[in-house]
């Protein structure tokens, strides 16, 4: 039987009242950390050399689902948004439109970007979902699958197969590719060509047969799967044969998503969806887990 290996944290690292908190990501060099609340539309940035006093907060224009940092760019961030890809300026949340991936008016209207990552060649992939602030149901299997190339060019991998999407992440090896499926509690697997950018394969890497429904998606040095439990109140790792060998506790019900800073793990939360309101719903959490995480890539872009 897998040894199973408990963290539980009990305060927040950071106090805050997200909505709908998603997104963290951190940079090495600049020591920042950024994370979303996708429901008031806005990016929240902490120096973590003087956390967590130096929080700033810009509001952006419609809703993000995820941003990466671009290379050899400072005063801009990617992020893949309501209608599809665009830059972020970090100051103002001005957005400019590199591609909107919807062509048909109405289904621009009812879907929006979620979740995303980069992979080793600097491209951004990124899922859409129906946007459950236009559409009155449960999402539908409508959403699809993009990826942003380095000339700006939006593709599609997998075309309204999808039903609610969410994190994104490659093994070490570069030749797999795991992306989540929060509507059924799983974790796919693809087989991944990094120079051509194509996906095959699909299976069934992961199922949560407990409470949650898996949603932002972390590697660690390891080669093992972090992966954040939306009403299950936990991040759970899972083993690269896909065995759940660790679980950290958290105090209220909606993990979200998940990045690391070294060894420690950063883990945001909603509170919009919580059937009995906790006391730290939408905080943002910290817990050192002893294993590095791996670095968090930075997209490419050639110069337009």
């Amino acid at each position: 039987m897998t040894e199973i290996e408990v963290w539980t944290v009990s305060e927040p690292f950071l106090e805050i009242r997200c909505q709908l908190g998603e997104g963290p990501a951190y940079n090495e060099e600049s020591q920042e950390l950024r994370f979303l609340d996708m429901n008031e539309k806005e990016i929240h940035f902490v120096d973590m050399s003087t956390s967590p006093v130096s929080l700033r907060t810009i509001k952006t224009e419609c809703h993000v689902g995820v941003t990466v940092d671009i290379e050899g760019v400072r005063d801009e961030l990617l992020a893949a948004a309501k209608y599809g890809f665009a830059t972020v300026d970090r100051k103002t949340g001005k957005m400019e439109w590199l591609q909107r991936v919807y062509q048909a008016p109405e289904m621009e209207a009812r879907m929006r970007m979620n979740d995303g990552a980069v992979d080793s060649r600097g491209r951004l992939w990124a899922s859409s979902m129906n946007d459950t602030h236009i559409v009155d149901h449960w999402p539908r299997y409508e959403g699809s699958l993009f990826r942003l190339h380095v000339d700006g060019q939006a593709h599609s991998a997998l075309h309204r197969e999808l039903a609610i999407p969410n994190g994104i992440a490659w093994n070490i090896a570069d030749d797999t590719m795991y992306i989540t499926e929060s509507e059924s509690k799983d974790i796919y697997a693809f087989d991944f060509e990094p120079d051509t950018a194509q996906i095959s394969n699909r299976r069934v890497f992961f199922h949560n047969e407990g409470d949650g429904l898996p949603d932002g998606l972390a590697i660690d040095v390891e080669d093992c799967l972090w992966s954040a439990l939306f009403f299950g109140g936990k991040v759970i790792r899972i083993s690269p044969v896909g065995h759940v060998i660790g679980v950290v506790n958290l105090p209220c019900p909606l993990a979200t998503s998940i990045t690391f800073i070294g060894t420690d793990l950063i883990v945001t939360t909603a509170r919009h969806a919580e059937k009995v309101p906790s006391q730290f719903g939408g905080a943002v959490f910290r817990v050192s887990v002893a294993v590095r995480g791996c670095r968090a890539r930075t997209a490419r872009l050639l110069p337009s």
